[in-house]
């Protein structure tokens, strides 16, 4: 039997994910649930403070939820977290529409804000809410938007860190 060995922890992970695909979803959901558990195990065992307790924040309930762990595509990972923030931070949320381009408008409350900021610039509502975002950009700065946006909102330094680390290809 060949084995193959990943390169990294990206590869092995985009490995498991393929095994897990081919299993029925109840079975996959119980697999995820004992990875996370034992992930958070993991975590718990470096905080000194508190060695039974699990690093949480604002967002541990949305990316360790595994239909956002199953969830596929940059744009829909970074909608469904924008998402989130709103829910968590709705009266702060407007702020988000300081954040711009050189030459393109990257959130508004309007499709049309944005689609007559630039070609291509591909708008999305953020799902449950009025505003809107430019997703017609690269995945490197799709992530520092919704870093400035987490930091914008104040969310906590480890929500911002575990979020923008979950917008991967």
């Amino acid at each position: 039997m060949n084995t193959v060995v990943p390169l990294d922890d990206f590869e092995a992970a985009r490995m498991v994910a393929d095994v897990l695909k081919r299993v029925p979803s109840e079975a996959q959901q119980r697999v995820l649930r004992w990875a996370q558990e034992k992930a958070a195990a993991g975590d718990a065992g470096a905080n000194s403070k508190n060695p039974g307790a699990a690093a949480r924040h604002e967002l541990s309930d949305l990316l360790q939820d595994p239909a956002f762990v199953q969830r596929h595509g940059v744009v829909n990972r970074m909608l469904d977290i924008l998402s989130a923030a709103h829910r968590l931070k709705p009266a702060l949320f407007d702020k988000v529409l300081s954040i711009q381009g050189r030459n393109r408008t990257y959130f508004a409350k309007s499709e049309a804000e944005i689609t007559s900021s630039g070609k291509s610039t591909q708008p999305r509502n953020i799902p449950g809410t009025g505003y809107w975002i430019m997703t017609n950009s690269p995945t490197s700065q799709k992530r520092e938007m919704l870093g400035q946006v987490l930091r914008l909102l104040g969310f906590s330094p480890a929500a911002i860190k575990d979020a923008v680390a979950a917008i991967v290809e």
